[in-house]
């Protein structure tokens, strides 16, 4: 399969994806998520400071991670084996096209379509909060860096979902339900006060360094910021995750948790490609 044809199947497999609406819907969600409509309504009563959303942009933008997977998840987990269901994936598998060299058009254009809709929804809440301030920009660019690292985990996680699933149905059950894990019962604010005072603490940061998306939200609240800095202006944003992991590694937090997500996104891409190698394509 020549390199002409295989970028002609990423472009194929990225311009279909945007062709779906809500991915448009989602860059809408993601813009009125991060510049948090009620601060809008409080901003516009004189109820806050002039100068709020420019300061906690990047803050209020680490709040919406939650809800991040939603948009690779769903995406990802019908990629596969929609095509499988269809006899889509059998026809493009007996042309010339490589099992390797499909999955990587695949991926490709949904990591690049997903990461269009974190960039604008995201940059477009910058461009309305920062306007001509460039020196927020460069805090706002690296979080949506993370941002975009959390979509490609969830992604991938998702197109492993697609890979093993016979039925459209299952896969998107299954999607959801890791959705339900990551976002709502890794919420561990009460066990990890129950798991620190009962000194467990090695278990608590180890559940929290499991889940991508709390790791997420905890790298790009300290990121942009020293430690120092959290601690003596907004103790509360990084929540009880964060401040174990920061009290535990400290100055070294952000080399842990960036460590810890490129090796889910590592160990997942060679996943897939090695599942994919021994799937049925019916």
């Amino acid at each position: 399969m020549s390199n002409y044809s295989l970028w002609t199947l990423v472009y194929h497999y990225f311009k279909e994806s945007l062709r779906q609406r809500w991915l448009i819907i989602f860059s809408i969600i993601f813009f009125f998520l991060a510049i948090n409509v009620p601060t809008l309504v409080l901003l516009s009563a004189n109820y806050l400071p002039p100068n709020y959303l420019p300061l906690y942009l990047s803050y209020l933008v680490s709040l919406t991670f939650p809800y991040l997977p939603l948009l690779a998840l769903p995406m990802g987990a019908i990629s596969v084996v929609q095509e499988k269901e269809s006899g889509t994936l059998q026809y493009i598998l007996s042309t010339r096209v490589t099992r390797h060299g499909y999955l990587f058009a695949k991926l490709t254009g949904l990591l690049l379509a997903t990461t269009a809709v974190v960039v604008i929804g995201y940059g477009l809440a910058a461009l309305v909060a920062y306007r001509v301030s460039l020196s927020h920009y460069v805090t706002m660019g690296e979080i949506i860096l993370v941002a975009v690292i959390l979509n490609a985990i969830m992604l991938l996680l998702a197109m492993t979902v697609s890979i093993l699933t016979k039925r459209r149905e299952t896969a998107l059950g299954v999607a959801i339900a890791i959705w339900f894990l990551f976002a709502v019962v890794s919420n561990l604010g009460q066990l990890g006060i129950v798991l620190n005072t009962t000194h467990a603490t090695p278990y608590f940061i180890l559940f929290t360094l499991l889940d991508p998306t709390e790791s997420s939200r905890i790298l790009a609240v300290i990121g942009t910021q020293t430690v120092a800095d959290i601690l003596l202006t907004n103790p509360t944003q990084l929540g009880v995750t964060g401040d174990t992991i920061v009290g535990v590694f400290g100055n070294q937090s952000v080399a842990v948790i960036l460590s810890t997500l490129l090796i889910w996104l590592g160990t997942l891409t060679l996943l897939i490609f090695l599942l994919f190698r021994r799937q049925d394509a019916t």
